[in-house]
């Protein structure tokens, strides 16, 4: 057991509850001097490694100055630098915190963290939180079971987030707030997003995004979601430039929704067709089934109106009717033949131009899905 847990005045007043914090997370940390610079500076590495493992705790900055102050090293008289690695690999905690305005109980300003590498992969955890530290090296890989929300507003010298999925995605690079040029790479790679997403101006322009869904981000303020469109259209990513289309789309249907159901009726009308016939422009599927959908319906409500009788009855005339709504010419000899009065020719009028919509928006779909 380290002389963190034997001497009762380096605890802090520390609870029971503390104790057995630091007996369970002793155990995947690593301690070790590096080559002393001078007299007046020393380094040391600190690593934090859990591996194929649970544990139902948040790990936090201050369990990395704990770990330091039970080492028993003098921080009073010298410069402390602290190089610190993080390795989470196929284990699951409830969060990580990395924030340096947390640092408050246990080592003073004279000790400098900086977190060299930080390789999270195949994990679950509720958040992932860096703010005000340096990070030399972050790699975020196959989060794609349980991460809500992931909050990196700190110095990324070089990061890849790729195979991921987040409720909630904020995204500062203080380093390129600065202007900085010391960013080795940045790549954003096959993201998804489904609550919110915030992205800074300036990292916008030196991140390098591909496959970044964010059409269900519809919590996002309008005017991120329209600063992140731009930065698509000017650097040619149709892909991504289209989901943030369709998610301008869907906060812009979500706001009129919320005014009063007398406003701006044609334009929710037509945001709804848009959003139930190809969710705005993306998704195919949607848009066949849309139209598949509107056509039985709409030739099996002719077919009884027009002859009066029952369902099993129709079955011989409704597959030709079916075919020909898909044809873009319109044809109502058989309508005069049988006497169909106004209701029909008007079901028939509207089932045919939702049927030709449809048609339109499957093609649609197809063209962006292609881009």
């Amino acid at each position: 057991m380290s002389k963190l847990l034997e001497d009762p005045f380096k605890l802090h007043e520390a609870n029971q509850r503390l104790l057995r914090r630091m007996q369970s997370l002793e155990k995947h940390f690593e301690f070790k001097k590096n080559n002393i610079v001078d007299e007046q500076d020393s380094s040391y590495t600190l690593k934090f490694k859990l591996h194929n493992e649970k544990i139902d705790l948040d790990i936090e900055i201050d369990d990395f100055d704990r770990i330091l102050v039970s080492k028993d090293i003098d921080i009073e008289s010298k410069k402390i630098n602290v190089d610190i690695d993080i390795w989470i690999l196929d284990a699951s905690l409830n969060g990580l915190h990395m924030n340096s305005h947390s640092r408050h109980y246990y080592v003073n300003a004279k000790v400098n963290y900086r977190f060299k590498k930080v390789y999270i992969s195949n994990s679950m955890m509720d958040n992932i939180h860096f703010s005000n530290v340096v990070v030399s090296n972050l790699v975020l890989l196959n989060l794609n079971k349980r991460i809500r929300i992931l909050t990196l507003e700190c110095s990324l010298e070089s990061y890849n987030i790729r195979l991921c999925k987040f409720e909630i995605f904020t995204l500062f690079n203080k380093l390129d707030n600065l202007n900085a040029e010391n960013v080795d790479e940045a790549f954003i790679y096959k993201i998804n997003i489904s609550r919110s997403v915030n992205i800074s101006e300036n990292t916008l322009k030196k991140v390098d995004i591909r496959f970044l869904n964010i059409s269900n981000a519809r919590n996002t303020d309008i005017n991120v979601i329209r600063r992140i469109k731009k930065s698509f259209e000017i650097e040619g990513n149709k892909y991504d430039y289209q989901r943030a289309l369709v998610c301008e789309q869907k906060i812009i249907r979500r706001s009129l929704n919320r005014s009063s159901l007398l406003k701006n009726i044609p334009e929710r009308f037509l945001l709804f067709l848009n959003a139930i016939s190809n969710e705005f422009g993306i998704n195919w599927i949607r848009a066949t089934v849309f139209t598949f959908i509107v056509n039985i319906a709409g030739s099996i409500g002719v077919l009884l109106l027009l002859f009066d009788t029952s369902l099993y009855n129709i079955n011989q005339k409704l597959i030709p009717l079916i075919f020909s709504n898909l044809s873009p010419l319109y044809n109502i000899n058989w309508l005069q033949e049988n006497n169909a009065g106004i209701i029909v020719y008007l079901l028939h009028l509207f089932t045919k131009i939702l049927v030709l919509y449809g048609i339109y928006q499957t093609v649609q779909a197809f063209r962006n899905h292609s881009k």
